[in-house]
């Protein structure tokens, strides 16, 4: 009978710990789901038209994410078949933000990326940006 008594402990234990840990887990994923998505926009490998990257951040302060996604809109990650929209040679200075504004620092090499190539980088700097709450407009500025 105490035989009996511990495998059924030891039974009760096993089941009460699985429970536990299956509830942690699914804790987990239902936190990695509550973070914001904001789309990166990228270049296809032609340059012919913008692609997008899902891309999720804990940060919530204005200025962190700002900085944030424009770390990752310079750097494209190495799983993703796509580019930069942002030429290597331009160089990003900063950015102010002015109430809805977001203005947008660059040297003298942005006004000499080719035609079609500024207005996707434009086109992916304001999709990608303009997705932070209290930012609507981009101004860009060159040569600064």
């Amino acid at each position: 009978m105490k035989r009996r008594w511990k495998y059924l402990v030891l039974a009760g234990l096993i089941w009460l710990t699985s429970l536990v840990l299956a509830g942690c887990k699914a804790e987990a994923d239902s936190t990695e789901e509550e973070l914001p998505v904001y789309q990166i926009y990228y270049l296809n490998p032609a340059m012919t038209r913008l692609v997008s990257q899902e891309y999720r951040t804990g940060t919530t302060e204005t200025d962190y994410l700002i900085q944030e996604l424009m770390d990752q809109f310079q750097n494209v990650p190495a799983y993703v078949d796509c580019q930069a929209a942002l030429s290597d040679k331009v160089v990003y200075q900063g950015y102010r933000q002015e109430d809805i504004v977001l203005y947008l620092y660059f040297d003298n090499n942005y006004t000499s990326m080719k035609s079609y190539r500024e207005i996707l980088c434009r086109a992916a700097l304001a999709r990608t940006l303009t997705q932070i709450p209290g930012i609507e407009y981009i101004n860009i500025y060159s040569g600064q």
